[in-house]
């Protein structure tokens, strides 16, 4: 508590959010992307048609919030009857919601960029909001489609999972770091979204029990789940190395540099600190809290790399060297202050209340 309230106190004292030339260079700001997914060709009809039947009125930032809220409420109702994300007492009719919760995301989501321009009211905060509201969304979809996965059932698969969503999704805001512009691959998040309506509906019908039936691959047998997490590893990985491999040739800036002229390499330091501190909790926590509470630990965890992603956002909308840490690491690293020697984190702890 002590340690808060000087962190809050310094924080107050000595810091600023942004800079005068920092707000500047964000207000100058002017959204850029590259690429369309394999989908996204199929939904823009039905998304410019949604849009054109919204009201002038109705401002962009209000359908993104609208958005979140219906995913996060939708998702909250799987993680309640489903704490420990292996529960087959999850009503159907609730998965249902969460399929219907996420098509009504993914749509007020691609048409409060339209309407902005529509209305000619475009701004960069409404971007910094739009991608805000994206990070939360990622963290209650990958632990609602964990529980819908049955992944509690199997430990190892449900943090490979978790880890691997928040860490993408924290990867493509890292290419925007380096290149200045979103960058969209053939398999991107639309395809994931409609991935993940298949599961939600899959288990209305049939239950998350669905997913531990076994399936023959090649000559192995494995539950379905731990298949889809297998296909989802292998995207991965394609979307790694290919981000990778742009990243290794040189960001946008001078020398290669990001488009804050620091090093493209220097984003794996906020995001490392955090998944370095969740393995550890998962692999040596004594009281096995990745298996007793593994979605009270996903939410923790989840919400300290959103706000780094938002961090990340931030740093590249306003062209700014990128904190390295963060207040939100606070909890990941108490945890892990909690399993080994306090004193094995004091420095990093210390280093978060300057």
């Amino acid at each position: 508590f002590l340690g808060w309230k000087c962190f809050s106190s310094k924080r107050k004292k000595d810091m600023t959010v942004l800079t005068d030339s920092q707000l500047k260079r964000l207000k100058d700001h002017k959204y850029c992307s590259e690429g369309k997914s394999a989908l996204e060709v199929f939904f823009q009809p039905f998304w410019n048609y949604v849009v054109s039947k919204m009201p002038l009125w109705v401002a962009p930032n209000l359908i993104t919030i609208s958005g979140l809220i219906i995913n996060v409420l939708t998702s909250a109702l799987i993680l309640l009857y489903s704490p420990k994300a292996d529960s087959d007492e999850v009503p159907g009719l609730v998965f249902i919601l969460c399929a219907i919760g996420l098509f009504l995301y993914q749509t007020l989501d691609a048409i409060d960029g339209k309407q902005a321009r529509r209305t000619n009211t475009s701004t960069p905060m409404g971007e910094l909001f739009d991608h805000g509201c994206d990070a939360v969304s990622t963290l209650f979809l990958s632990t609602s489609i964990a529980c819908a996965l049955s992944l509690g059932t199997y430990p190892r698969y449900l943090f490979f999972f978790f880890i691997n969503n928040v860490a993408i999704f924290y990867l493509a805001h890292w290419q925007t770091y380096c290149f200045g512009k979103l960058m969209f691959g053939l398999i991107d998040v639309t395809e994931a979204q409609v991935q993940a309506m298949a599961i939600y509906v899959f288990a209305g019908i049939y239950g998350p029990q669905f997913f531990r039936q076994e399936v023959m691959v090649l000559q192995f047998r494995m539950p379905l789940a731990k298949l889809l997490v297998y296909v989802c590893a292998f995207t991965a990985v394609i979307y790694t190395l290919t981000a990778f491999r742009k990243i290794f040739k040189g960001g946008a800036g001078k020398n290669g540099t990001t488009v804050a002229t620091t090093s493209v390499l220097t984003p794996v330091v906020p995001i490392g600190i955090v998944i370095a501190c969740a393995f550890y909790v998962y692999k040596h926590s004594t009281d096995n809290l990745f298996h007793t509470s593994p979605v009270l630990i996903m939410m923790m965890f989840g919400f300290s790399t959103a706000k780094i992603t938002c961090n990340l956002v931030i740093a590249s909308m306003s062209k700014s060297p990128l904190d390295m840490l963060d207040s939100t690491m606070l909890g990941p690293i108490s945890w892990l202050a909690s399993i080994i020697s306090v004193y094995k984190v004091y420095f990093l702890m210390w280093h978060l209340i300057q």
